[in-house]
């Protein structure tokens, strides 16, 4: 019984990280072409990163569900438009559309936010990657957290952007 539950665990946990493995890709294609620039920063290169760095990214020293942050800018309408696409594509593709949630959208004017959550396996309310992508039209960003985001840590997700 063991045997069957250490497996089960474990094609789930691969499960979930060849979600967020997929979501990145698609983005460093964006990033290859000079489209969008990034920083991402996993917890253990926490002690390496310059206080600048480490300001622009939310959460990842406070909350330990967080395990990394990655950070894509786009800093024109065009490439604005191609996160959105990418996105939208990665989201609605058919091996996403029974793994993740539109969990937020709002659209005001120029303004534009969306955030999407990719299942955790192992727990239906919580979330292995959640995405966040924010645009006024002009400059738009990209942030996906990857970890084991709780309704709670989402909260607080939702609570430090909103600065």
């Amino acid at each position: 019984m063991k045997r069957i539950l250490t497996s089960l665990i474990l094609l789930v946990s691969c499960v979930a990280l060849s979600q967020a493995y997929t979501f990145d890709q698609y983005m460093n294609s964006l990033v290859k072409e000079n489209v969008v620039s990034e920083i991402h920063v996993s917890r253990l290169m926490l002690n390496m990163v310059s206080p600048e760095i480490l300001d622009k990214l939310p959460l990842l020293e406070n909350v330990e569900q967080i395990n990394s942050v990655s950070i894509y800018t786009a800093s024109n309408a065009d490439a604005i438009k191609r996160c959105n696409t990418t996105i939208a594509n990665y989201f609605s593709s058919s091996e996403q559309a029974n793994l993740s949630d539109n969990l937020l959208e709002i659209k005001d004017g120029r303004d534009y936010t969306v955030v999407y959550g990719v299942k955790n396996g192992l727990n239906t309310s919580a979330y292995s990657v959640v995405v966040l992508f924010t645009s006024d039209g002009s400059k738009g960003q990209v942030m996906v957290f990857q970890g084991n985001i709780t309704p709670d840590v989402l909260y607080m997700i939702g609570k430090s952007v909103a600065k």
